[in-house]
C-alpha cells in the first residue's frame, strides 16, 4: 500500500515536473518575442525623431495634388491677390504676365506635401524685350513666383529676391527655403529668375552629348573634338548661337537689372525691397543706379562691387582666404589642439599630390558606370577652396585635409561623383556676363606670398582658361556696363562672411563706399552668402527690413554658440552611410530581413521545442545523441549570435547616422563620429561566426527527417551568406580598416 502510494505520489510529481517544465520552457519562449517590439519601437523612435527634425510640413495628410487641383489653387491664389485692394497695375502692364504652373514643383526643389499652388505661390512668366533699348528685336518671357500675403499686406512694399551665378535659378532655391521660414505674412515675397536660366524662355542650356552632335553635323572647328578639352563650351556656343539663333549679347546685367523694374511695374508696387546673393549682388547695385525711386532698402549679400572684374582679383582672394583659414585654426584652440600641423599638412598633400597624382575611380550613384579620374595638387587646391563656400567650412577643412594627408578621398569622390554623373557642367548665361563685362585679365602677381609657390601657377593656368572661354564665348563688351558705382541714399545692408573665398569682406566696404546710408556686417564665421544661415542673421536680416533707418542689432554674431564644433580627427567617413538617412529604404530593408530571420527562428524554434516538451511529458521523446546535442547547441548559439550582431550593427549605424546629421560639420563633412568604427568592426566578427552557422547547419541537416526541418537549416545557412555578401557588396565587411 505504502509502496504503491509512493510510486502513485511520483508518478504525480513526475507530471508535474514535466508540466512546470512546458510553463517554464513557454515561458522562456514567449520572452524572447519582446525582443522584437523593443527593436521596432526603437527604430521607429529614432526616424521619428530624425523625420522631426527635417523641414517642416506646414499641413499634414494630404496628397500630392493633380495638374487640375494645381491649376485651380493657381486661378485662386491670383483672384484673391489681384481684388485685395492694393494694386494699381494699368491693365495693359497685367497682360505682359501669364499664368503657369510653378516650375519648381519636383522634390528636388520643392519637397513638401503641398504643392506650390496650394501653398500659396503664383507663379508665370512675364514678357520683356530682349534689348530694353531696342524694343523692336522682339520679346523673352522670364518666369516669377509670387507668395503674397493672405489679406492686404502689414508692408506695401514686397521683398524681391535674386540668386547668384551668373545662371543661378531663384525659384529653384529660395521659394521652398523662405516657405519654411518666418517671413510670411507681413509683406509679399517675389521671387525672379535671371533671364536665360533654367526655366527662363529662351533658357541658356546646351543638352548632353552636343559634342557628338555637332561633329555629325559636319561643322567646322579649328580644334580636334576628341582632344579639345573646351569641346563641350564650344559647341554650347554653336548650339546657343547658330542653331537656337539666341543673341548672345543680350543677357547682361544692365538687361537683367531693367528686367526688375519691369517686373516691379507689372505687378503694380510703388517701391521695392530687394534682396540679391553673390552675383544678385550686382544687379541689386545696378538697380540703386537706374532706379533709385523704386527701391525702399537694399540688401546685398555677399557683395560683388562694381565694376565687375572678380576674376582677376581670385588668385590673391584664393591665397588670403586660405591663409586666413590657416591662421584661424592655430589661433582656436579646439583646432590647433586636433590640428596642430594644418599648414604642414596642406602643402604635404598638395606636392605630393602635384608630383604624384591619386588616381581614383567615380561611381555613378544611379547606374553600374565607374570612369577613371585623376587628382593632381591644383585639383586638390580648388577642391579646397570650393569648400569655403559652405557654412562650417572652419569646422569641416582641417579634417579633409588630414583625411587626403592619409590618402582617403571619400569625400572628394562623393563631391565629384556628383558633378561628373549629374552633368553639372557650364553655365552658358554666366560666360555671357562675365566674359562682357570683366576687364582684361591678368596673370596672377608672383609676388604674392603663395601658401605653397605652385598655386601661382594653378591661378595663371586658370586664367588662360578664363581667356580661352571668353574667346570661345565671343561675346562683346558691355557699353552699358557701370564703370563706378555712384553715390545712393538708399538704406542698404551689406552682409559678408569671414570665410567667403569669392566676395570676401574687403568687397563690402569697397562697396560700402557708395552708400552713405548702410551698414556692413561681417560674420566672423559666415561662408559665401550669410543671410540665412542661422536665427542671429536671419534677425539682422528682418530688423533691416522692418525699419532700414534704424541701427539694428548684430551682437549676436559673436555668440561663441553659433560656432561648430570642429571635426576631430578620429571622425570616421563610410560611403554607404554617406548615401543613407535613418528613413532611407535601403537601410530599413537591411533592418527588416534580419527581422523577419528573427521571427522566424523564434517560432521554429519554439514550436520544435513545444514539440519536444510534450513528447518528453508523453513519455514517446526519443533522447538526442550527444553529437546530435552538440551540434544544435553550436547551430543555435551562432545564429543567435549571427542575429544579434546584424541588429547591433544597424542599431549602431542608425544611432551614429543620427548624431552625424544632429551637427552641421559633421554632415557637411559627409563624416560619423569616431564610435561608428567600432560598430563597424562587427561585419569582420561575423566572418568567424558564419563556418559554424554553415558546419553546424550541414551536420543537422544530415540528421534531420523532416523536410521543413532541412528547409530550415537551408534557410539559415543562405541568411547568412546574403547578409554577408550584401554588407561585402556595400563595402561595410571592412569599413572599420
Amino acid at each position: 500500500m505504502d509502496k504503491n502510494l509512493a510510486q502513485n505520489n511520483k508518478i504525480q510529481a513526475g507530471y508535474k515536473r514535466n508540466w512546470l517544465a512546458i510553463f517554464k520552457r513557454g515561458l522562456l519562449e514567449v520572452l524572447p518575442f519582446l525582443f522584437i517590439p523593443i527593436l521596432v519601437l526603437l527604430g521607429i523612435y529614432i526616424w521619428d525623431n530624425d523625420q522631426n527634425k527635417s523641414a517642416p510640413d506646414p499641413i499634414t495628410d494630404t496628397v500630392v495634388p493633380d495638374t487640375v487641383v494645381r491649376q485651380q489653387a493657381l486661378e485662386d491664389n491670383w483672384e484673391r491677390y489681384t481684388h485685395r485692394g492694393d494694386q494699381h497695375t494699368l491693365a495693359e502692364e497685367r497682360l505682359k504676365f501669364e499664368l503657369t504652373l510653378c516650375p519648381f514643383s519636383d522634390p528636388d526643389t520643392w519637397d513638401y506635401e503641398l504643392s506650390p499652388e496650394e501653398a500659396g505661390m503664383i507663379c508665370g512668366n512675364i514678357t520683356i524685350p530682349l534689348f530694353h533699348e531696342q524694343p523692336e528685336k522682339g520679346n523673352i518671357w522670364i518666369p516669377v513666383a509670387i507668395w503674397p500675403t493672405d489679406e492686404l499686406p502689414k508692408y506695401p512694399d514686397p521683398l524681391f529676391v535674386s540668386q547668384g551665378g551668373p545662371g543661378g535659378s531663384t525659384l529653384e532655391m529660395y521659394p521652398a527655403m523662405f516657405y519654411a521660414s518666418e517671413f510670411k505674412g507681413q509683406r509679399d515675397i517675389v521671387f525672379v529668375d535671371q533671364r536665360g536660366t533654367r526655366y527662363a524662355k529662351p533658357a541658356l542650356l546646351c543638352p548632353e552629348g552636343l559634342e557628338s552632335w555637332i561633329e555629325s553635323s559636319k561643322i567646322d572647328s579649328d580644334e580636334d573634338e576628341s582632344t579639345d578639352e573646351f569641346a563641350s563650351l564650344r559647341a554650347c556656343r554653336i548650339w546657343l548661337e547658330d542653331y537656337k539663333g539666341i543673341d548672345l549679347a543680350a543677357f547682361t546685367t544692365a538687361q537683367i537689372a531693367r528686367d526688375f523694374e519691369v517686373v516691379r511695374q507689372v505687378f503694380g508696387y510703388e517701391k521695392i525691397n530687394f534682396y540679391g546673393v553673390s552675383y544678385g549682388t550686382l544687379i541689386g547695385q545696378y538697380l540703386a543706379a537706374y532706379y533709385p525711386e523704386s527701391l525702399r532698402s537694399i540688401i546685398l549679400d555677399g557683395v560683388t562691387p562694381v565694376p565687375f572684374d572678380y576674376l582677376n582679383r581670385s588668385d590673391s582672394i584664393h591665397n588670403q582666404i586660405l591663409t586666413e583659414f590657416i591662421n584661424s585654426c592655430n589661433n582656436d584652440l579646439s583646432c590647433s589642439d586636433k590640428y596642430p600641423d594644418l599648414e604642414v599638412q596642406l602643402k604635404k598633400t598638395l606636392t605630393e599630390l602635384d608630383q604624384n597624382p591619386r588616381e581614383i575611380t567615380l561611381h555613378d550613384p544611379d547606374s553600374s558606370d565607374t570612369i577613371k579620374y585623376e587628382i593632381n595638387g591644383e585639383e586638390f587646391y580648388y577642391f579646397i577652396i570650393s569648400g569655403f563656400f559652405r557654412d562650417n567650412n572652419y569646422a569641416l577643412l582641417p579634417y579633409l585635409i588630414e583625411q587626403a594627408e592619409q590618402n582617403r578621398f571619400d569625400y572628394f569622390i562623393s563631391v565629384k561623383e556628383n558633378e561628373v554623373f549629374r552633368n553639372i557642367g557650364a553655365n552658358p548665361l554666366y560666360f555671357s556676363v562675365v566674359c562682357a563685362e570683366h576687364e582684361p585679365l591678368v596673370d596672377a602677381d608672383k609676388n604674392i606670398p603663395y601658401v605653397l609657390p605652385s598655386m601661382a601657377e594653378w591661378e595663371n593656368t586658370s586664367q588662360e582658361d578664363n581667356r580661352e572661354e571668353c574667346a570661345i564665348w565671343n561675346v562683346k563688351h558691355s557699353p552699358l556696363s557701370l564703370e563706378e558705382m555712384p553715390i545712393s541714399d538708399i538704406p542698404a545692408l551689406l552682409l559678408s562672411g569671414h570665410f567667403d573665398p569669392v566676395t570676401p569682406p574687403e568687397y563690402g566696404e569697397q562697396a560700402l563706399e557708395s552708400f552713405p546710408n548702410g551698414k556692413h556686417v561681417i560674420d566672423p564665421v559666415g561662408a559665401h552668402g550669410i543671410a540665412f544661415s542661422d536665427d542671429c542673421t536671419r534677425s539682422i536680416v528682418e530688423s533691416f527690413l522692418l525699419e532700414p533707418s534704424h541701427n539694428y542689432d548684430s551682437d549676436c554674431l559673436a555668440d561663441p554658440d553659433r560656432r561648430s564644433e570642429i571635426v576631430p580627427p578620429s571622425a570616421f567617413m563610410v560611403p554607404f552611410l554617406n548615401r543613407q538617412d535613418v528613413s532611407d529604404p535601403e537601410l530599413i530593408g537591411l533592418f527588416g530581413f534580419p527581422l523577419f530571420m528573427t521571427l522566424l527562428m523564434m517560432v521554429r524554434g519554439s514550436l520544435r521545442d513545444f514539440r519536444q516538451t510534450w513528447k518528453s511529458a508523453r513519455g514517446s521523446f526519443l533522447e538526442q545523441t550527444v553529437i546530435e546535442n552538440r551540434f544544435r547547441l553550436r547551430f543555435e548559439l551562432a545564429t543567435w549570435a549571427f542575429t544579434i550582431g546584424i541588429f547591433g550593427l544597424l542599431l549602431g549605424l542608425i544611432v551614429f547616422i543620427a548624431q552625424g546629421h544632429d551637427t552641421a560639420a559633421y554632415l557637411l563633412a559627409d563624416a560619423y563620429p569616431g564610435g561608428v568604427r567600432w560598430v563597424l568592426f562587427i561585419p569582420t566578427l561575423l566572418l568567424f561566426v558564419l563556418p559554424i552557422v554553415v558546419l553546424s547547419s550541414i551536420k543537422l541537416w544530415r540528421h534531420t527527417k523532416t523536410v521543413s526541418g532541412r528547409f530550415y537549416f537551408l534557410i539559415q545557412i543562405f541568411y547568412c551568406l546574403g547578409m554577408l555578401l550584401y554588407l561585402g557588396y556595400v563595402d561595410l565587411l571592412f569599413a572599420w580598416i
